[in-house]
């Protein structure tokens, strides 16, 4: 099978299956984890409450560590671009800091002052926030995944 025809079967499958969630229970509230590029995460947003999104939790970091709110504006700006021809009633984008593939947010930013500031950006936009265990009380962890994954602190 062809990866186009891969990635329609799949997006079929959840469909059927968000379908029939919904069908149980009208107000279930649906996420995924797309971790590709934006443009093959746009269809989700169909049938998906929202998606995590990748690319806008990478700019939140970029941001910060570059001083530049630049990295931050395009992506939001472009995500909502792509995401709308795909779904233009109520869609909300999933973000995070990090997770449980990624080097922890505090391990990258190594500054107590630059977390704080992550963390602000991640509570006060327009999104859903969700935070990986561990970043609220600043745990550090890098590759590989024995690291990343300790248990809390």
């Amino acid at each position: 099978m062809y990866p186009a025809e891969r990635e329609k079967d799949t997006l079929a499958w959840w469909e059927e299956y968000a379908n029939y969630l919904r069908s149980i229970k009208k107000d279930i509230y649906l996420i995924a984890e797309v971790w590709v590029r934006p443009q093959k995460v746009a269809p989700y947003t169909k049938k998906f409450d929202s998606c995590f999104n990748f690319p806008l939790a990478q700019s939140v970091i970029n941001s910060i560590l570059y001083q530049d709110s630049t990295y931050l504006q395009d992506t939001k700006k472009s995500m909502e671009s792509i995401y709308k021809k795909y779904n233009s009633s109520f869609y909300s984008d999933a973000i995070f800091l990090t997770n449980h593939d990624m080097n922890r947010v505090y391990s990258v930013l190594n500054d107590k002052t630059k977390m704080k500031l992550a963390a602000t950006l991640l509570l006060t936009l327009p999104v859903n926030p969700y935070i990986y265990y561990g970043e609220e009380i600043v745990m550090k962890g890098q590759k590989p995944d024995e690291y990343i994954i300790e248990p809390f602190k």
